[in-house]
């Protein structure tokens, strides 16, 4: 049986977007419940959202790309933005949408990134369109670049973060202190409430590790420890190709509970030029939900009493519009006796 974890042929030149492969579904370890029937928070109307993760390698160049990708994508996962949380302008977060996570505070990006006086090549951020209600922020290292939220999705619950390694952190005790620090992140999926626990973890980005033997030793050092870390907890790491360049894979980091929730992980996509980065991206399937019904409050009005003069110009107001819109039929099907004095045709004074 085939899987996403089968050989992919690095010299493919191949874009995946335009070939006939469908994204096949990983498997992990999970929680042995029974089916459940869930309420989900129907974002947009759907039921499979998308994780969106990439190393922008400076968001001021790249921001209107970005903002494309915003649109195209549910959650999206950026790192080295080169950009401190007070550096986030009001129109940055309008292009890439209302909901924006920036980690860290001005004065701490030595400490995150481990390297003095620098000045690219750190900053990370959770953004989207809109998020869910009852979103929260629930792990933001103060020493390292590793954030994560909450998402609810009605009754499901997920963790969604991502993180980032400088290649210039290269003291052996600091990688080791960061990948213990991303497995407190990692966790947190065994937390329970009184709300229950979570049923998915999805967390990714350019840690700067690698497996090959031809890599710097702490390149390394750091993808053994991200594997000794990952299989403690029962996650997976779908992403065996390279990612940057022929160099080293970005990753992706995940566990889902496949009785009420699926993720497929897509082949690494094209990045922004002139980057080194390919984007990585994992769609979520909600299983065996029910769609929330729309909420209505139902009001009676006598017409004439006070509150009919306050509602009277709203219903005016909608009348007039769908009257504008279907002017066409209304005049060929009905009559209306004495209808235009009160709603005129377009274009005719009232």
């Amino acid at each position: 049986m085939t899987s996403i974890f089968d050989h992919v042929d690095e010299d493919s030149q191949a874009d995946p977007r335009f070939t006939d492969q469908v994204p096949r579904p990983i498997l992990t370890a999970t929680r042995r419940s029974p089916p459940a029937r869930k309420e989900i928070y129907p974002l947009s109307g759907k039921k499979e959202l998308s994780f969106f993760f990439l190393n922008v390698q400076g968001l001021g160049t790249s921001i209107e790309k970005c903002a494309a990708m915003a649109k195209a994508n549910d959650f999206l996962a950026f790192s080295e933005t080169n950009k401190r949380p007070h550096q986030i302008s009001e129109a940055i977060k309008s292009d890439l949408g209302s909901s924006c996570i920036v980690s860290g505070t001005q004065d701490d990006i030595e400490a995150k990134t481990g390297c003095p006086r620098k000045t690219s090549g750190y900053g990370i951020m959770l953004t989207g369109l809109r998020f869910p209600p009852k979103t929260r922020l629930i792990f933001n290292s103060s020493k390292f670049e590793i954030m994560a939220v909450e998402l609810r999705l009605g009754d499901l619950r997920g963790i969604w973060g991502t993180m980032y390694r400088s290649p210039s952190m290269r003291e052996p005790e600091q990688v080791r202190e960061f990948y213990d620090t991303l497995l407190q992140l990692l966790q947190l999926r065994y937390a329970v409430d009184d709300d229950g626990g979570y049923d998915f973890l999805i967390v990714g980005g350019d840690d700067n590790s690698s497996p090959k033997p031809s890599a710097h030793y702490t390149s390394n050092m750091a993808y053994k420890e991200l594997v000794k870390i990952t299989e403690k907890c029962e996650c997976s790491l779908p992403i065996t190709s390279n990612t940057r360049l022929n160099n080293q894979p970005d990753h992706l980091i995940l566990y889902f509970d496949s009785s009420v929730c699926n993720f497929v992980v897509e082949e690494p996509l094209p990045g922004i030029h002139p980057g080194d980065h390919k984007a990585l991206r994992a769609r979520l399937q909600m299983l065996n939900f029910v769609q929330q019904k729309p909420k209505f409050m139902q009001r009676k009005v006598r017409i004439g009493s006070p509150d009919w003069e306050k509602i009277k110009p709203v219903l005016d107001k909608k009348l007039r519009k769908y009257y504008y819109e279907f002017s066409n039929f209304v005049k060929k099907t009905y009559t209306i006796p004495n209808f235009h004095e009160f709603y005129p045709i377009r274009g005719e004074a009232k």
